[in-house]
């Protein structure tokens, strides 16, 4: 099993409608990514070792480019304090999935949003939840097929040259 068979099998979900499924593939892949990219032996914990990830090549594939290595370039407020997307996407998307199996109840991944890319803060009680679009997913696919550890895995061919 592999990187490139993670996200298969989260593309099957995703035409099977489940998103939750989907995501959790997808966030196992970019961690997969992370620790090629900083493996155990840079002392940095999974948390930080993804979110240093995300940082790095998440913001180019989403048209944010300039922001690379700015981390916290989108801060969202989530049950009272101020949180970056790569934490939210870590530790209240990630690790709830996983340890969990299910997403807080005050968190959403939203499947009828599937035209923007977009996060809606709560208002940190439960009452309003944390909404995700569900465009984050290809934000995240696209992040793990273009980075430079998984080359080998998405080769990419040479629109002119017809090369891979």
């Amino acid at each position: 099993m592999s990187v490139k068979d993670r996200l298969d099998d989260a593309m099957i979900l995703v035409k099977q409608g489940r998103w939750e499924g989907a995501l959790c593939l997808t966030l196992i892949a970019v961690a997969a990514t992370s620790r090629k990219r900083f493996p155990r032996e840079t002392g940095m914990t999974d948390g930080q070792a993804f979110e240093k990830y995300l940082d790095e090549d998440l913001w180019r594939h989403v048209g944010l480019g300039g922001f690379r290595g700015a981390k916290g370039v989108i801060t969202i407020t989530h049950r009272g304090k101020e949180f970056s997307l790569e934490h939210i996407l870590y530790r209240h998307f990630r690790c709830e999935l996983v340890h969990e199996a299910s997403l807080p109840s005050d968190i959403v991944f939203d499947a009828n949003s599937m035209d923007e890319l977009s996060i809606r803060s709560g208002d940190g009680t439960g009452a309003v939840p944390l909404i995700l679009s569900t465009l984050w997913l290809q934000a995240l696919v696209t992040t793990v097929v273009c980075a430079k550890e998984n080359a080998n895995l998405f080769p990419i061919t040479d629109a002119e040259t017809g090369k891979t």
